[in-house]
């Protein structure tokens, strides 16, 4: 977000809107990475990590118009297209799951272990 602030600084008037995109681009990716790392189920956690990743494209794409438009200088911009691609490759890594507290979220591995299990005992009473 510092890059996208630096970059913002040296538009000149007439381009508030790559601005406001370049803003909601790269909050939204923070916002959304931090909702799904507090998800409960895998499922919510990938929903909201793949709305960072995309907001994280946005952002890309944002520094591409500023870069178009020759708003802002080039150091900038390709510092900021570089860190929303590191962004990316990193969401796209993370596992939240297994190394959070407990405590974090309210969410007990045990459990879960308990639920899959007697899930797959389940669809294995059916199955003989």
């Amino acid at each position: 977000m510092e890059t996208a602030r630096e970059a913002i600084e040296q538009f000149p008037k007439g381009f508030a809107f790559v601005a406001d995109q370049l803003r909601r681009n790269t909050s939204s990716v923070i916002h959304n990475f931090a909702e799904g790392y507090y998800q409960d189920s895998r499922k919510q956690q990938r929903r909201f990590f793949g709305y960072a990743i995309q907001s994280a494209r946005e952002a890309w794409t944002s520094f591409d118009t500023a870069q178009a438009f020759g708003v802002a200088r080039t150091n900038t911009i390709e510092t900021g297209k570089a860190l929303t691609l590191d962004l990316v490759r990193m969401i796209s890594k993370f596992d939240g799951g297994p190394g959070r507290q407990a405590s974090e979220t309210g969410y007990r591995p045990q459990a879960a272990g308990h639920r899959i299990e007697v899930v797959r005992s389940q669809q294995g009473e059916g199955e003989s």
